[in-house]
Formats: C-alpha cells, sequence, structure tokens
C-alpha cells in the first residue's frame, strides 16, 4: 500500500478529518451566535444615536427656523452630519416643501442638495422623523418637519469584517488544531501501533518465529492487544511443541 493509500485509509487521518468538521461546526455556531448579537447590539445603538440627534435638532431649529435664520439652522443640521451614520437631514415646511436639505458626498464633503440631488444621491436605510412645534407663551406652533436619514452601510463593513476575522480564526485554530492532533495520536498511537505492525509482519514473513513477543506492557487498549497476542502465540507455540513431539513419536513407533 502506498503512502498516499495509506494516509488516505488511516484511522488517524479519519479522527482528523471528524475532528476538524465538529470543530469547525460548534467555532461556526459560536461565531454567528456572537455575529447576531454584536449586529444587534450595533443596530440598537444606531438607533439610540439616530434618536437623539433627531430629538436635539426638533429642539435646537426651532428658534432658528422661527426666526428665519437659514444660516443658523444650516450650520445646526451641518453639525449633525458629523455623525457617520447620517447620510443626510432634510427640513420640510409646513406644506411639505424642502426648506433645505444637507448630505455628505463621497469626498466626505457636506453639501446643500436640492429636491433633484435628494432623489439621486445618499443612499439610506431607514428614517427617523419629528414634528417641529415651537411653544410661543403657550401657543403651539407648528413650523414643518425634520427628516434624518439614517445608514448602517458602516456597521455592515465592520460586521463583514468581523466575517473575515472569525473566518480567518476558525481555518488558523482548525490547522492548529489539526497539528496538533496528528503529532499526539501519532505520539499514543501511531509509533505503538507500527511497532505492532512491525512485529507481526516479522513473526508472519521471519518462516514463524513464535518466540518473539510484542512488547507493549502500557496499560492501556494497544498494552491489552499486545498481551492478548503473546498469550495467543504463546498457547500456539505449545501446540506446536506437542504436534513435533507427537510427530517424533510416531516417527519412532513406525
Amino acid at each position: 500500500m502506498n503512502i498516499k493509500a495509506t494516509f488516505l485509509y488511516s484511522f488517524i487521518t479519519k479522527i482528523n478529518i471528524y475532528f476538524a468538521i465538529i470543530f469547525t461546526i460548534i467555532l461556526s455556531s459560536f461565531g454567528i451566535y456572537n455575529y447576531n448579537i454584536l449586529k444587534y447590539s450595533m443596530l440598537e445603538k444606531l438607533d439610540i444615536q439616530a434618536e437623539n440627534v433627531t430629538k436635539r435638532l426638533s429642539e435646537s431649529l426651532l428658534e432658528p427656523i422661527w426666526k428665519l435664520d437659514k444660516e443658523i439652522y444650516i450650520n445646526i443640521m451641518e453639525s449633525e452630519l458629523s455623525n457617520e451614520s447620517i447620510s443626510r437631514i432634510t427640513l420640510l415646511s409646513t406644506e411639505g416643501k424642502l426648506v433645505a436639505a444637507l448630505g455628505v458626498n463621497d469626498a466626505g464633503e457636506t453639501i446643500e442638495l436640492n429636491e433633484d440631488d435628494i432623489v439621486k444621491y445618499f443612499p439610506y436605510t431607514y428614517t427617523k422623523t419629528k414634528v417641529l412645534e415651537y411653544d410661543i407663551y403657550g401657543q403651539v406652533q407648528n413650523l414643518g418637519e425634520i427628516i434624518l436619514y439614517v445608514s448602517d452601510e458602516h456597521i455592515q463593513l465592520q460586521l463583514q469584517q468581523n466575517i473575515k476575522r472569525q473566518i480567518i480564526q476558525i481555518i488558523f485554530l482548525d490547522i492548529l488544531v489539526v497539528i496538533f492532533q496528528i503529532i499526539m495520536l501519532t505520539q499514543i498511537i501511531g509509533t505503538p501501533l507500527k511497532k505492532i505492525n512491525s512485529a507481526l509482519l516479522y513473526i508472519a514473513d521471519g518462516g514463524g518465529d513464535l518466540r518473539r513477543r510484542l512488547s507493549d506492557n502500557s496499560r492501556n487498549e494497544l498494552g491489552i492487544l499486545s498481551k492478548t497476542f503473546n498469550k495467543f502465540v504463546s498457547g500456539l507455540q505449545v501446540i506446536i511443541k506437542k504436534a513435533i513431539g507427537y510427530s517424533q513419536e510416531l516417527q519412532v513407533i513406525s
């Protein structure tokens, strides 16, 4: 049997393959669980951040909008776009018309948008809307609404990187475990088995020298196998001696 066939049919190889599969399944299960926990945590944190931004805008924009101070409310909107999860912010009038809209382009620059730009650019995952109500001497005035466009793109990128890291870790750990397992199984099982096999081949191919015994005196399964074989050979040796004795007696009689 050649080396390739020996490797393929070796039970040490099979043990390593089965163990690697089981180990990979276990690590993958933990990885999927951790991925889902991380994803839920990050998306929950994102939603809380978006809610806080919406709340801040709904409070800080009231006075500038009431005073029609465009420069101030544009600056306020621009400051909130520093958050990477916010792709754009839109301010609408009470009639639903566009008052102002800001977004961040691919170069990371904040730009003012018109209605065509809003349709064409700045993908988002979901929106947060807040009606702007200004309390003036006990009378609530509707000043329009603010729409926050939230994107989880950066979270998805982080999650993808996390998956890649986990895959690399699983592959590395699989290789490491298989190497250690090959070394241990070879030392514990492979080497003693080779000795037993060599002794058996010597007995089988060496003219039936039944005086030879297996020398594995360990208390494990291989030691028990060696002792059992030694008993078998001893019994066989006794039978052969008796047979030789009977044969000699028959020759004398004849």
